[in-house]
């Protein structure tokens, strides 16, 4: 049986790669879109989320939903920060409501505020 933070490592590259609760290598979707009700806001929560997929087109899912999917280990989110992918985690604020943000190298950040609209 896998314990909760299981991972594999790949041979071509020998990085650690999570495995979700099935023993599958986790699918990855780079964040490069984001929604919220006032654009120019810099403290405004994020709804919607979006991105590149793999046949060449756009996928965008509420935030509900990627919570969702990081939770149930399904997905992992993240961002491309010059060439390096900083992963989105969940948080709970002081009303107990879910978010999202990144976290790179220990340090939370709200990069994902500053992503473009998704059109």
């Amino acid at each position: 049986m896998l314990g909760k933070h299981a991972c594999i490592l790949s041979r071509r590259d020998f990085s650690a790669r999570p495995l979700n609760l099935k023993g599958k290598i986790m699918q990855e979707f780079r964040i490069d879109c984001v929604i919220k009700p006032h654009r120019e806001s810099t403290h405004e929560h994020i709804t919607q989320v979006g991105g590149p997929n793999s046949v060449g087109g756009r996928w965008r899912e509420p935030v509900e939903t990627v919570i969702a999917h990081i939770e149930s280990r399904l997905r992992r989110y993240y961002v491309d920060e010059g060439g390096k992918r900083v992963y989105v985690e969940v948080r709970e604020g002081v009303s107990k409501r879910k978010f999202i943000q990144t976290r790179a190298d220990g340090v939370w950040r709200n990069n994902l505020l500053a992503l473009d609209n998704c059109r």
